[in-house]
């Protein structure tokens, strides 16, 4: 069902967060009069009933919109990103938007842009686009009043999808470049794929909760691929503190410290993003050094062996 003026082929697409069996697209117009506007499907029976909502993004300053998304926390705000690299907000359930930010990353013509919004705090969004002119991805920390760029470790490249991992320590990308992540205590990207996943374009990500989770992404022709996160990855940093876990330098390009008291006598197992098992050994002292300079450059994680539960930490190797 085209709509006249909308921005990407495949137009943003989220559920109506106000109103059940419905969805919100990013659009133009249904009358085919000149505008960007949000439209609503809403099944009734077995019909779809179309309208629009009243603000014209394209008369207030925009262009047509390339990504809108909803606050899970705040709910009562939406957000919204046009082609023109402008960024709205709304305060009232999208009957109005206010324009916060101009310079944001531009949409693709296929899939237009994204906004992620933290479902733990909702003061958090990120914005992900195209970062060829201009930075490819944004953060807000006060609820998209101001943003600043998170490029560190990034190429040049257009960003089409992003994802959380379950306790948001990491954010999945999508890009041109291909499949992507960003550790937050590293403040960093890093390429996924090691030259085990295909040299193309990475259109689509999301968290998959089948037992150990995964992250899916999907490519421009060469199918689906999984990234297995070993289970479970929600273990919050303080509760690996508490449990005497310490890994230093991380990153690091040569080795990484252990200081692990409360797991002596216990194996270990290092795996890469990919769920491929990379070493496995026992810890026979609180300290141990392990060399990863043969390791290639990415993401890993070390499952430390418990009592009752698994516990997970990740390091970098850059």
């Amino acid at each position: 069902m085209p709509f006249n003026g909308q921005a990407a082929w495949l137009p943003a697409l989220i559920k109506n967060p106000y109103k059940a069996n419905s969805v919100l697209l990013a659009g133009g117009t249904v009358n085919g009069a000149s505008g960007s506007h949000i439209i609503e499907l809403t099944l009734l029976d077995t019909q779809i009933k179309v309208s629009q909502w009243n603000f014209n993004f394209k008369l207030n300053g925009g262009g047509e919109i390339t990504a809108l998304s909803h606050n899970p926390i705040f709910g009562n705000e939406m957000y919204v990103t046009t082609s023109n690299g402008q960024f709205f907000k709304s305060f009232n359930s999208g009957q109005s938007f206010v324009q916060t930010k101009i310079g944001v990353p531009g949409g693709d013509s296929l899939y237009g842009s994204k906004v992620l919004v933290s479902k733990v705090s909702g003061n958090r969004i990120v914005l992900g686009g195209s970062g060829y002119n201009n930075p490819a991805v944004f953060l807000s920390l006060d609820g998209g009043n101001n943003f600043q760029p998170m490029i560190q470790g990034l190429p040049e490249t257009t960003v089409f999808d992003l994802e959380y991992s379950p306790d948001e320590n990491l954010i999945y990308a999508a890009t041109e470049a291909g499949p992507y992540v960003f550790v937050q205590a590293d403040q960093m990207w890093y390429d996924l794929s090691e030259g085990k996943a295909p040299n193309q374009r990475y259109y689509s990500v999301e968290y998959v909760n089948l037992g150990n989770g995964k992250i899916r992404f999907g490519t421009f022709g060469r199918g689906i691929w999984d990234f297995n996160l070993a289970d479970p990855l929600s273990i919050s940093e303080k509760e690996i503190t508490e449990k005497g876990i310490h890994i230093y330098p991380n990153p690091s390009s040569s080795f990484i410290n252990l200081h692990t008291e409360s797991f002596i006598n216990k194996s270990i197992q290092i795996i890469n993003s990919t769920g491929q098992l990379i070493e496995s050994k026992k810890i026979t002292r609180d300290h141990t050094k392990i060399d990863i300079s043969h390791f290639p450059n990415g993401v890993y994680y070390i499952i430390f062996e418990g009592n009752k539960n698994n516990l997970v930490n990740t390091f970098v190797k850059i």
